[in-house]
């Protein structure tokens, strides 16, 4: 006997009842056979005419609709007795027990806690109770293990972006009012309340599997599938609590009616009875407990300051619900920022990177305190946590000491070491939002006796958070090494990337980090990080290929009228010159590592890239990095760039030994984020990189000002410049000297700060140039930058000859900028020609205008497209102009 056997003698039974009372009945079937199944679990007496059920369902009156009401399916083999005890009932006389028991059948939703016998449950026996006028049916399952629910309000639901525009988006969160934030689901964002998925369960779990992040949902809603096993698998995948299918439905539709769940929460409604506002009938919801029990008294709880949270957690919400959720979404912010104020006042405690080392003997682990030993096990334990005699602790602090994030990090820890492992190992560890974070162990067998030089790497969402050497030494296992502080492994050599890590999960994820560092004796070192692949470039010197990227565009600088076209002799050369370098540059970079074992092919198309310079000299040259084969001498100009105006069409067939493809550079194709070592402390052996400011905001409003300042050299083209800004939308603020830029800074508080300057000097006279009147760039204070006490940190574009400077140590004009408090600073790494600065410029500002204009795209995208426009516009230096800074800023107006 199959279910099919079952349920074609329950409908049989339930349709003997009248019309109007089969839903009533189809209730008090599953109930009744629940109750029976629990009886004769315990032996107690069982209920069998319809007077005990009367009394069974008037009992249970006063709890309703509040509390669930048991439903089981009456499908299973060994209870077919107690099947027949029910179906010995009249249909019509259960019906009447059950709407004894509902005080109101049009009032809220009367919820059935369903229950399979197998934990798989066939749509066809819940139908019934949705097809019906008789009484509102909202349904919860233990069909899957618990899992936590993310409690946020307003109500955050997610999209992945099929056909959706960012209109639609603005349009969607409209609607919402402040109940919905609409949300496209992928890079930035990782986690919402309600997804809407236009396809079904393959096609979802097929983009989830491409996502740059694992996407996190309380509840799907998709097309019908059918397969039990592929629900399954969205719902692990995206830990999910709830499911709920649709056939025919528009996907927008379903995305406009969305806000209306929001509005049942808001009324006071749990998610249950909501979601059967919202879509009636026709859309079965799947639910577990927790999320059918979900309230707006449940969110507002969560939002909460620490030790002000309310006892009686649930309770109903005194006053009318719709005007306290509509107080609730106001203040949502200021519930987190307070939260978080308040709970990083009772924690104190900082917390560090920790290591401890050991060595295994006959099964035994011992502490290295005089290192480690050839041929033998090497364990190293990993975590962060407060300090503690267990262990060596960091000196420096861990990013966000304090600050509160709300639910653990899980943070991606690598160590490299060439000389004594064979490829870089990687774990991770479980941040909490406080106290010791999980402990994760790297073993491994050292392979060469010396030094032991290794690198900790800790990374978040794809970037870098800090990083330290671990140093030590090597012995030979058959002689007893002396006593030697230098062989005991201990950390040093930290580089911090950031100052906080909480403001990481509102932000994009980045698929390959890449950290220039060197050894203590000198030799330079670069670490490739990402989450499936890692590898270390020995001896790799970016300066080499810093100033082949500066001959090469120089040439444009200092005879611009021999590349006024892209498609001329002269600039397809140099356009091939570049290409070969960017070409052997990702030999050195990426192919010969990935083709190691381990690594990962698909590295080579990873978009989002951050890159950490964490020593003194140049930064590498990424913008030049090319994808394709090196070009031969004949290779020609790419016919369909031009056209597609800096984005080829999918039919293009990229570059070859036969054509040049601009796309295939990565200043071009990729989102390149550079943040660079700091000088300031760069002696004393610890290093910081120049971090961002520490914001409280996600965006930089550029407003309608832009503050300019030019060189001498710029004289005749100076009002062409400003009559160009004009017409993008931007008032200039035009000032002959540096006092008057001070002024200007101070008074109006522009931020976009163009300095078309001439770079003059080196190291400690580096100096820069507007109307003939030098500044060192030592002299550049915060007066020059963003002299309010938490002002907005602006936008610094230094486009003059090889404002980067980055052949000398720690790039002096970046770094200073960065240090007096701008968020970005653009740089040119080359020698630039006035009028192209300034043709350069005008693109720039206008990319940055119209991206803020719009409400979408982050700085590190502008900058991408940036340059497509720039070199399909003839300017070539585009591919020397380097940001530095957090790529993600948001622009706004």
């Amino acid at each position: 006997m199959n279910q099919d056997y079952f349920y074609d003698r329950c409908r049989d039974w339930v349709r003997t009842a009248a019309p109007e009372q089969q839903t009533l009945a189809w209730i008090g079937l599953g109930h009744a056979y629940a109750t029976l199944r629990r009886l004769d679990a315990y032996n107690k007496p069982l209920l069998e005419t319809a007077d005990e059920w009367l009394v069974h369902f008037q009992q249970l009156r006063p709890s309703l609709p509040d509390q669930h009401l048991t439903w089981r399916v009456p499908a299973d083999h060994w209870g077919s007795a107690l099947l027949d005890k029910v179906l010995d009932l009249s249909a019509d006389d259960l019906a009447r027990c059950v709407g004894e028991a509902i005080p109101d059948l049009r009032g809220p939703a009367l919820r059935l806690r369903v229950q399979a016998a197998d934990g798989t449950l066939d749509d066809k026996w819940l139908v019934p109770l949705h097809i019906s006028d008789t009484v509102r049916i909202a349904l919860s399952f233990r069909l899957w293990e618990k899992r936590p629910l993310a409690s946020n309000w307003p109500l955050r639901v997610g999209v992945l972006g099929h056909g959706l525009t960012n209109s639609d988006a603005f349009d969607y969160a409209r609607w919402g009012h402040r109940f919905t934030r609409i949300l496209t689901l992928g890079r930035v964002h990782d986690r919402c309340d309600l997804l809407i998925y236009p396809g079904s369960g393959d096609d979802l779990l097929e983009d989830l599997h491409t996502s740059p992040l694992p996407i996190r949902a309380d509840m799907v809603l998709l097309r019908y599938e059918g397969s039990a096993s592929v629900m399954r698998r969205v719902l692990d995948t995206l830990q999910c609590s709830g499911y709920a299918c649709f056939h025919a439905d528009d996907f927008r539709a379903l995305i406009h009616r969305s806000t209306g769940l929001a509005h049942g929460l808001a009324h006071g409604f749990r998610f249950d009875q909501a979601w059967h506002y919202t879509y009636g009938a026709n859309i079965l919801p799947h639910l577990s407990d927790e999320l059918a029990d979900r309230s707006l008294a449940e969110l507002e709880e969560a939002f909460r300051p620490s030790g002000s949270r309310r006892s009686n957690r649930g309770a109903t919400l005194s006053g009318n619900p719709y005007h306290r959720a509509w107080r609730l979404a106001r203040h949502a912010r200021e519930f987190e920022h307070r939260r978080k104020s308040t709970d990083s006042i009772s924690r104190s405690v900082e917390r560090v990177l920790q290591q401890q080392s050991w060595i295994m003997l006959d099964g035994q682990a011992w502490p290295a305190d005089r290192g480690f030993l050839l041929g033998r096990t090497a364990r190293i334990e990993i975590r962060i946590g407060p300090e503690e005699t267990l262990g060596q602790n960091l000196e420096e602090a861990f990013p966000d000491p304090d600050t509160r994030f709300d639910e653990p990090a899980m943070l991606h820890v690598w160590l490299t070491e060439p000389r004594q492992l064979d490829a870089p190992l990687h774990g991770t560890i479980e941040l909490p939002p406080e106290g010791p974070s999980s402990v994760h162990t790297f073993e491994f067998i050292p392979r060469a006796e010396g030094d032991f030089e290794a690198r900790i790497l800790v990374l978040f969402r794809g970037r870098v958070l800090q990083t330290a050497l671990l140093l030590g030494q090597v012995s030979r296992a058959d002689v007893v090494p002396r006593p030697n502080r230098m062989a005991t492994p201990r950390l040093g050599n930290v580089i911090r990337a950031r100052m906080r890590i909480d403001d990481l999960r509102e932000r994009a994820q980045f698929d390959l980090a890449l950290v220039e560092n060197h050894l203590p004796g000198g030799e330079p070192r670069l670490v490739a990080l990402s989450g499936s692949a890692a590898w270390v470039v020995r001896g790799f010197n970016a300066n080499d290929y810093h100033e082949q990227l500066n001959d090469i565009l120089s040439h444009v600088g200092c005879t611009p009228g021999r590349y006024e076209q892209l498609n001329s002799p002269d600039s397809v050369a140099l356009l091939r010159e570049l290409a070969v370098q960017g070409a052997d540059l990702r030999e050195q970079l990426i192919q010969t590592s990935i083709a190691r074992p381990r690594n990962n092919p698909g590295i080579m198309h990873l978009e989002y890239i951050q890159l950490v310079t964490a020593r003194d000299g140049p930064t590498l040259p990424l913008e030049i990095v090319y994808d394709f084969d090196a070009p031969g001498k004949g290779a020609r100009l790419c016919p369909d760039w031009e056209n597609a105006e800096g984005v080829c069409p999918s039919s293009c067939g990229g570059g070859s030994k036969e054509r040049i493809c601009p796309r295939g550079f990565w200043g071009v194709s990729k989102v390149i984020e550079r943040h660079q070592l700091s000088g300031e402390h760069g002696a004393g052996g610890d290093f910081y990189l120049q971090c961002e400011p520490d914001r409280a905001v996600q965006s930089i409003a550029i407003g309608d000002k832009l503050l300019l300042g030019t060189s001498k050299v710029l004289a005749g083209s100076e009002q062409q410049l400003v009559e160009a800004l004009n017409a993008a939308g931007i008032t200039s603020l035009h000032v002959q000297d540096w006092a008057a830029w001070v002024d200007r800074v101070t008074q109006d508080n522009p931020r976009l700060l163009l300095c078309l300057a001439h770079t003059g000097g080196a190291d400690a006279y580096a100096s820069l140039e507007i109307s003939g009147q030098y500044l060192r760039t030592k002299e550049i204070g915060r007066e020059h930058v963003c002299p309010h006490p938490g002002g907005q940190a602006p936008i610094v574009l230094l486009l003059g000859c090889d404002t980067v400077q980055a052949g000398q140590d720690f790039s002096p004009h970046v770094r200073r900028f960065m240090a007096k408090g701008a968020a970005i600073v653009v740089a040119t790494s080359c020698i630039v020609d006035g009028d192209q600065a300034a043709h350069a410029a005008t693109i720039l500002v206008d990319t940055l205008c119209k991206t803020a204009a719009e409400k979408h795209g982050s700085l590190g995208e502008c900058m991408r497209t940036f340059r497509r426009k720039a070199l399909a516009q003839n300017i070539m230096l585009a591919l020397g102009v380097m940001a530095f800074g957090d790529a993600d800023w948001q622009l706004t107006h």
